[in-house]
């Protein structure tokens, strides 16, 4: 069941009251489109299964449901950026069973499986699913509900509600449950009154969430389909139905296996009938909704979720009279309401005229049919018709000011002079009735021409003069913005050719080897069985993959070709990693030679321009994606080509939708390198802070150990989520720790404060202020250790460690010994989290796995143990293979890039104390060297 998503809301439900209303007038008209043209389906077909969108609403996961007789346990991802099915590779252990009318929820960017009826009967088990690595949890809580099927949930706050359904016995439930998801307890709602009592047992009914409300419409009571209406109020568990009659209004047919959702606060519904009904919440009407396009299918069982201002419909019974395996449909349709969020481009086009002023339609029409456009410049002269760039309207990232007529004859004339073609100056000015200004110092009276040329055709006074030449400043300017790289379509000379290998020596090397077929330029003309620039190698699953190639040929296998599937993994690998193996500006004028790409050799000239578009979308969903996910790779350099291209080509050739995108990718990529102030569901805990705070007299010894361990996880983690995956590459790190002291790298900077750190816990334990003695400092900071360790600060908390463990605190054995015995046994624990310096970190990993990653929680992982394994795969694997860059090995490098990302966004939820941190930066600086440990430890100073 698709329930609205917490992500796209504005703010909480309970402020729904402010949002914007439409009036009791305006009527919704949807445009419905029956199964678009997409690369790939949902096989087997089903019903009964839940489709849900991911957190950042670029992928839509259809899971589980019935083909036959048989329950699914497999998943579909749809990504909407590349319009492309492709079906999810789960482990084949620990994944929920196959079933048929669950029910999915997504709360936190994690999908949340209950119920449903599998092979073996009907269940009553919670699974939660990880998108980012496919992974399944089950959650094993207590006050689970009885086993069921046909239900329906919401998500509302903190928590997952469900109602209804049915058990394997067809027994009908009418409760209400309530999950929580921070304390992953379940509990039952009873209501406060007596009209509490609900729709009664119901299943196989409709359900949605609306401003704190659970809705329920129709569904099966035991004895036959209802279409009565309800809501319950989540906060104190209250039912009341929602009478029909307000007004007039009819509702839906009575019913089971429909399904609701919400958009623009109306209630839609879509089943059994072919019509999409509609509830307005304001207006309390219902009402048959407005549908133009394609003809509405009707269906049961099937999945229907929202996406911004559409609805996607996947599967169901199409003929709802049986529900034979034969009616079972992998329909896959959607009607949405002004923009397209689904298809984009592909249908806004039907409505552009509708929102223009009559004057600009033949401008948006010659856009969209640039053969046409040509024929009409082409004929012009026999026409008699103006040059179409003189009326068209101009594009919103093209600038507005164009050279007149006026003007540029005033250009050609001075360059005639110059070339002393007075002549034809003069027979210029007689045909346009112009007169020549001649540049000049304005010191030198021009000479006037009294006379005129001719009597017949009389000119606009006389000639003038200008302080410069008009013709010497267009030069100027545009061999200034050339030398800048400003704007790449000022000459198209300067556009990378259609696979110039000019800008990749390395290619001409590889690619000239044996046997290579002279004249294949383009990747349709390549003939992958019997060229030598690529090898690939036979997966388990019995696909192919590319284990090395030219740099021409791994770009060839970004999908480009719209013949030719989309890896989304290898377009995360390549983008990542290309720096390793090129340079950033040489990978997008790549990317330009494939948008530019002539006919290949062999195909139609009508099937190529019919591939152009698809062309365009792939190469900009390339670009899309490396924009946002890879923002500090666009220096000023590159974001200049970057810009050219969008207002050049892209937008000269109609893409507007492409255009756009792109911008909106900027856009958010410039966003994203600002300070964000994240948002989380609950407040972060109170800081422990010492009533000196203000005072300039307060030591690092007046805080709260637990507040130390939060604000060093705090400093930590800040620098931590500015780590750059071209620093983990071709060992970037020991680069930068060379250059400057490394401050450029967050990795070098990191592993230099794990060393102040450690030294820092030395210096405090051997020169202690007078008051303290060694041994209250060590059992402090063995307390601070703990905190660190609880918070999942593994960097830091092994940096602390580090410093207990130097040979100077070591030596300090009565110290030692006048530690409590839970202290010591406190220390003991921890330190077998260490992994060795040297050696099999398996073990670490293994704990790290199944208590931080397999728990989604925040964490700081222990950085040398990543870049110790990234170190292996360097030394262990070479560059390339036979003359080929070696891609593998780039796969291998991006699941540790991965690994490091996946921490970047789990956000700590820890409020920041400057006067704290500003104490510690402070201490931590002016800590003593190891030799000077080692000198002190020795004169018995602690």
């Amino acid at each position: 069941d698709r329930q609205r998503d917490p992500s796209e809301d504005d703010g909480d439900e309970k402020d729904c009251v402010n949002v914007p209303r439409r009036g009791t007038d305006a009527h919704f008209t949807a445009r419905y489109r029956a199964n678009p043209e997409v690369s790939g389906s949902v096989q087997p077909a089903r019903s009964g299964h839940t489709a849900v969108l991911s957190q950042d609403r670029s992928t839509l996961l259809v899971f589980g449901g019935a083909y036959r007789t048989h329950a699914l346990d497999d998943a579909h991802a749809f990504d909407f950026g590349h319009k492309q099915w492709s079906k999810v590779e789960m482990p084949p252990e620990g994944r929920p069973a196959g079933r048929h009318g669950h029910t999915a929820v997504v709360h936190q960017g994690k999908m949340f499986v209950f119920g449903g009826t599998a092979t073996s009967g009907v269940l009553n088990d919670l699974w939660q699913f990880d998108f980012d690595s496919s992974s399944w949890t089950p959650i094993v809580a207590e006050g689970t509900p009885e086993e069921r099927s046909g239900h329906v949930a919401v998500v509302f706050e903190d928590a997952m509600y469900i109602h209804g359904g049915q058990n394997a016995s067809n027994t009908l439930f009418s409760d209400l449950h309530r999950f929580d998801f921070s304390s992953q307890t379940w509990s039952v709602i009873a209501g406060g009154t007596s009209s509490a009592r609900g729709p009664g047992k119901r299943a196989g009914h409709a359900g949605t969430i609306y401003c704190g409300y659970l809705y329920t419409l129709g569904g099966f009571d035991g004895q036959a389909d209802r279409k009565d209406f309800w809501r319950c109020n989540l906060k104190d568990g209250n039912w009341e139905e929602v009478p029909y009659t307000k007004k007039g209004a009819a509702g839906i047919p009575t019913c089971s296996g429909h399904k609701a959702a919400v958009v623009r606060d109306k209630l839609f519904i879509t089943g059994p009938f072919p019509e999409i009904y509609e509830y307005s919440f304001e207006d309390a009407l219902w009402a048959v909704t407005v549908v133009i396009g394609d003809p509405v299918l009707a269906h049961k069982q099937h999945s229907m979720t929202v996406r911004g201002d559409s609805v996607v419909l996947i599967g169901g019974d199409a003929d709802t009279s049986t529900t034979t395996a034969t009616n079972t449909a992998n329909q896959f349709d959607y009607f949405y309401f002004g923009k397209d969020e689904i298809m984009g481009d592909e249908t806004d086009k039907d409505d552009e005229l509708s929102k223009q002023p009559v004057t600009e339609w033949e401008s948006i029409a010659m856009r969209r049919h640039p053969d046409i456009l040509e024929m009409r410049e082409r004929i012009r002269g026999l026409s008699g018709q103006s040059s179409y760039a003189r009326i068209a309207r101009p594009s919103r990232t093209e600038a507005r000011g164009t050279l007149s007529n006026e003007l540029l004859f005033q250009l050609i004339m001075e360059h005639l002079e110059t070339h002393g073609c007075t002549k034809t100056v003069e027979a210029i000015q007689r045909e346009t009735n112009l007169s020549y200004v001649r540049p000049g110092p304005t010191s030198i009276k021009a000479k006037e021409v009294t006379e005129k040329p001719d009597a017949k055709h009389p000119v606009k006074g006389a000639a003038k003069q200008t302080e410069e030449s008009r013709l010497g400043t267009l030069m100027k300017l545009a061999s200034l913005r050339l030398r800048n790289n400003r704007n790449l379509d000022l000459l198209e000379s300067d556009l990378p050719k259609p696979y110039d290998d000019e800008y990749d020596k390395e290619v001409v090397v590889n690619d000239e080897i044996q046997g290579k077929s002279k004249g294949v330029d383009t990747p349709w003309d390549d003939q992958p069985d019997n060229r030598k620039d690529v090898i690939k190698a036979r997966t388990k699953a019995g696909t192919y993959q590319v284990k090395a190639g030219t740099l021409n040929r791994l770009i060839d296998h970004l999908g480009l070709d719209p013949k030719h599937p989309i890896d989304l993994k290898y377009i995360k690998v390549f983008v990542h990693t290309h720096q390793s193996f090129t340079t950033s500006q040489i990978f997008f004028k790549k990317l330009l030679q494939r948008y530019q790409a002539p006919t290949p050799k062999g195909m139609p000239e009508a099937e190529y321009q019919e591939l152009k578009p698809q062309i365009a979308k792939r190469v900009c969903n390339v670009l899309k994606y490396w924009i946002e996910k890879c923002p500090g790779d666009f220096n000023e350099k590159l974001t200049g080509l970057l810009n050219s291209f969008i207002d050049g080509p892209l937008n000269r050739d109609g893409h507007t939708e492409l255009v756009k995108t792109l911008r909106q990718a900027i856009v958010k990529s410039a966003a994203s390198k600002q300070p964000t102030k994240l948002q989380f569901v609950s407040d972060p805990p109170d800081p422990k802070v010492s009533t000196r705070i203000f005072s300039t007299k307060m030591t690092w010894y007046d805080i709260d150990e637990e507040e130390v361990a939060r604000q060093l996880t705090l400093v930590d983690f800040a620098v931590y989520k500015r780590i750059e995956p071209t620093e983990l590459l071709n060992k970037g790190w020991l680069a930068a720790s060379q250059t400057k002291g490394g401050k450029g790298s967050s990795v070098t900077w990191l592993c230099n404060r794990f060393h102040d750190v450690a030294l820092w816990v030395g210096t405090n334990i051997i020169a202690p202020p007078k008051a303290k003695r060694s041994f209250k400092v060590i059992e402090r900071i063995i307390r601070i250790a703990k905190y660190l360790r609880n918070l999942n600060n593994y960097h830091t908390l092994f940096a602390v460690l580090e410093g207990l463990q130097l040979p100077a605190v070591q030596s300090l054995s009565r110290a030692w010994s006048e530690l409590s015995l839970a202290t010591q046994t406190t220390f003991a624990e921890l330190l077998k989290l260490v992994p060795p310096k040297e050696g099999d970190t398996t073990a670490y990993n293994e704990f790290f796995h199944n208590n931080v990653h397999e728990r989604s929680l925040p964490a700081l992982p222990y950085l040398s143990v990543v870049l110790r394994e990234i170190m292996a795969v360097e030394e262990g694997h070479p560059d390339t293979i036979s003359g080929l860059i070696n891609f593998e090995k780039r796969m291998l490098l991006y699941h540790y890039i991965q690994f490091i990302q996946e921490y970047q966004r789990r956000s700590y939820n820890l409020q920041s104390v400057y006067q704290v941190k500003k104490l510690l930066q402070k201490s931590i600086k002016s800590h003593y060297g190891e030799k000077v440990l080692d000198t002190k430890a020795k004169e018995g100073t602690g």
